[in-house]
């Protein structure tokens, strides 16, 4: 399935177009593809995590890795599973942790399985801490293959999801509070200036002209305006991790000072929201005020500004809105100010769903759709056309009003079935209504 365009439209009406492709003889052979990939996949099997762009594929070590060792971690992992021997697993996985010849890998599958024989007994808390202990083991260093597998599990023991959100390309802009930023980042004896920067989480704006954090770019912007004759160049060394939520928090506060970004002397940024993105307040004195504050304003249905300054250090920064969606509305609010707030800020929201969460909700139903395009297929080889489905959102997020009439192909069961699969969409609840007119595309 590919998406062929995406348009929007201001006001109440988003315009939204996808394309939905399929051939008929392949689906089936995909489908038990992943179905093979899911049976398979496991702590044993953690280097199968997908790489983030820009990340490289070459594992920090090559291990030789000892059969038997591995052989008894993979029968511990499923006794643990299966609730048999667990005296004797957690003995093996103990052992594994200690063993000099145990790989970092092997390693990484002991604690995960660690962490599930703690949730299984009913000790969340050390469950947690196994999971914090692995991430922690491998500071910000991204290149191990148990990393996807950890983050997803804090993730999930924290918050009940393992959902995450997109990665997006950094700033190449400056925007006004970048020069309100930089002013705490002080140049050396040698004139240099280093900068370090670290963020947890994204937003959902693949814009990158906002320039919130190109502190280089102010930097070099002061310079011109004090001096507009003078030569414009400007020795900064700026390092910038950017990582897809607050699970990484207990790598990064285990990292080495002296060689690794960390929270207590980089400019420390968080992207919170209620959905994905809510930090556990177990991680609350690494933000600028209690995670339980933050969301207290967010379940007001606003967004919020909170900048915490530091003494020999630069800021830490949360960015908020109740939903993701939402996020980039906030940034956007805190790149054009010319000052760092005092006090805690609210930013004004509209409530109405934006076009990426219907486009979210609407693709994540594709193979239910592709399934009744497949059927009608089979008695109609080469259709293809446009299903163009007008709705309207409640304000529980529920689908009414549901019409296919635009719609080029006309078949009443191809029509019905799209229907049906629409009728049971769920979005964010928001207090209002708004119509969507989103025509889909299929071609065979």
């Amino acid at each position: 399935m590919r998406v062929a365009s995406f348009q929007e439209t201001q006001g109440d009406s988003p315009n939204l177009e996808d394309t939905i492709m399929t051939t008929r003889k392949s689906t089936r052979a995909f489908w038990m593809v992943a179905a093979l990939g899911v049976a398979m996949g496991g702590i044993a099997c953690a280097g199968s995590e997908a790489v983030e762009p820009g990340e490289s594929t070459e594992a920090t070590e090559s291990p030789v890795i000892s059969a038997s060792l591995g052989d008894q971690i993979e029968k511990a992992v499923r006794d643990i599973e299966t609730g048999r021997n667990l005296k004797e697993a957690r003995a093996t996985l103990d052992q594994a942790l200690v063993d000099p010849t145990s790989t970092s890998d092997q390693r990484d599958d002991a604690r995960l399985a660690l962490s599930r024989y703690h949730e299984l007994s009913g000790d969340k808390e050390a469950a947690v801490r196994v999971v914090e202990e692995l991430l922690a083991s491998h500071r910000i260093d991204m290149r191990y293959a148990a990393r996807g597998l950890a983050e997803k599990r804090l993730r999930l023991l924290l918050t009940g999801s393992e959902e995450d959100a997109p990665r997006l390309p950094a700033d190449t802009t400056v925007a006004p509070v970048a020069k309100a930023l930089a002013d705490h980042f002080v140049a050396g004896a040698d004139g240099s200036t280093t900068v370090e920067i670290l963020i947890f989480g994204r937003t959902p704006d693949d814009d990158d002209t906002v320039g919130t954090f190109n502190i280089a770019g102010a930097i070099r912007e002061k310079k011109q305006e004090d001096c507009p004759l003078c030569n414009d160049s400007t020795n900064t060394h700026t390092s910038r991790s950017q990582t897809s939520s607050w699970v990484s928090i207990p790598a990064a506060a285990a990292a080495d000072p002296a060689k690794e970004l960390t929270p207590a002397k980089s400019l420390t940024v968080y992207y919170y929201d209620l959905e994905t993105n809510r930090v556990p307040s177990r991680y609350d004195a690494y933000l600028p005020l209690p995670s339980e504050q933050i969301a207290a304003h967010l379940e007001k249905g606003e967004g919020l500004i909170a900048v915490k300054t530091r003494e020999g250090a630069p800021p830490i920064v949360v960015l908020a809105a109740p939903r993701w969606a939402m996020l980039s509305e906030v940034e956007k609010a805190f790149a054009n100010m010319t000052e760092l707030p005092k006090e805690p800020t609210p930013v004004a929201l509209n409530p109405t769903p934006r076009p990426k969460e219907i486009q979210a909700v609407v693709r994540s139903s594709y193979p239910k759709m592709r399934k009744c395009y497949e059927t009608h297929l089979a008695s109609v080889p080469d259709a293809r056309g446009k299903i163009v489905m007008s709705f309207a959102i409640d304000a529980e997020g529920a689908v009414q009003d549901l019409d296919s009439s635009e719609s080029t192909l006309t078949d009443g069961s191809l029509r019905g079935c799209f229907e049906t699969v629409f009728s049971g969409m769920k979005f964010p609840a928001t207090g209002g209504r708004v119509t969507v007119k989103y025509p889909i595309s299929l071609t065979p």
